[in-house]
């Protein structure tokens, strides 16, 4: 339609817009991005008005500000006051996980490894480990699972394969013209 209908692609948004913006100059200038570039180049004050423009000069100028914000006061303190490093969470939990070996194993991660190295029967437990044994082990588990059966279908039922979507739609693609223009692409 696109191709071969030229009022269709006139119709379009971006033909429009990009026909509009091309042909009619007020229509460009009264557009967001073209109309805040103008001002920011031609008025001075406008530019000074906006957000960033504004927090640079002041971090710029007035070294006051530059010192409130928090970025710069949470180096500050953590250079300058031992005793804040100190509090912040991952300094604290680095302290204990080293100097603490109690902690160390109380963490979840420490404590699943070693269970699953020590106690085999936990091992056997978690689902992964389940899974793949049934897999392998139990030749029906693995066929009740949805990829095995679906592939299997698709390959040994061929109105299975049919029936689908893709299969389908492409087979009305192929062998039907008019289903073809009907569709978007």
């Amino acid at each position: 339609m696109l191709r071969e209908e030229p009022d269709v692609k006139r119709r379009t948004g971006c033909y429009e817009k990009n026909r509009m913006l091309r042909e009619e100059p007020d229509v460009k200038r009264r557009t967001g991005c073209y109309e805040k570039n103008r001002m920011l180049r031609e008025e001075p004050d406008v530019k000074r008005r906006t957000g960033c423009y504004e927090k640079n000069r002041m971090l710029r100028e007035e070294p006051d500000v530059k010192r409130r914000t928090g970025c710069y006061e949470k180096n500050r303190m953590l250079r300058e006051e031992p005793d804040v490093k100190r509090r912040t969470g991952c300094y604290e939990k680095n302290r204990m996980l080293r100097e603490e070996p109690d902690v160390k194993r109380r963490t979840g991660c420490y404590e699943k490894n070693r269970m699953l190295r020590e106690e085999p029967d936990v091992k056997r437990r978690t689902g992964c480990y389940e899974k793949n044994r049934m897999l392998r082990e139990e030749p029906d588990v693995k066929r009740r699972t949805g990829c095995y059966e679906k592939n299997r279908m698709l390959r040994e039922e061929p109105d299975v394969k049919r029936r689908t979507g893709c299969y389908e739609k492409n087979r009305m693609l192929r062998e039907e013209p008019d289903v073809k223009r009907r569709t978007g692409c």
